[in-house]
């Protein structure tokens, strides 16, 4: 009934729609969806300095968001949805939509594959496949957007701070 648009009325200007895999290397070539393109768990989080001390699994810095959103040819007319491996964590899918929420990515624009690829693969497994997608990569970037959700993140400091408080 919606003839498979997503976020656009008019026909002629269909939006584009990438699939993002969030699982790991083995997972994703043991099968996934057609089309579906690996964004590594490896890839979520990074070592960045936080007060006294380097933290670990932080949010991925604006160079590491840009590669990943060029390389899978991410632009401001892509819906993006997120998937993960019929042997992977739900939390992966939902910590790669909180990093793309985070770095300005409208809602609108994000979606997850409703039971994952566990529930396609039942329902349709001729849909999935072991070949990874030719992609052609965008120069698109998170500058272009206008700029991070911060109140979607606290700081540990930040975090002692609203416990302390009782908030």
């Amino acid at each position: 009934s919606d003839m498979g648009l997503v976020n656009n009325e008019d026909p002629s200007a269909r939006d584009r729609v990438v699939i993002l895999e969030v699982t790991d290397q083995a997972s994703y070539d043991a099968g996934h969806i057609a089309g579906a393109q690996l964004f590594s768990t490896s890839t979520l989080s990074m070592t960045r300095l936080e007060g006294l001390a380097p933290a670990g699994s932080m949010v991925i810095d604006g160079a590491s968001m840009d590669a990943l959103i060029q390389r899978t040819g991410i632009d401001q007319d892509t819906t993006i949805v997120f998937t993960t491996a019929r042997t992977s964590s739900a939390y992966y899918a939902t910590r790669a939509y909180w990093t793309f929420r985070y770095w300005g990515f409208p809602s609108e624009r994000l979606k997850y594959l409703d039971g994952f690829d566990k529930d396609l693969a039942v329902q349709y497994p001729d849909l999935i496949t072991t070949t990874a997608p030719v992609v052609t990569a965008s120069s698109y970037s998170v500058q272009d957007i206008g700029g991070t959700k911060p109140d979607l993140r606290m700081s540990i400091g930040e975090m002692i701070g609203a416990v302390k408080a009782g908030t």
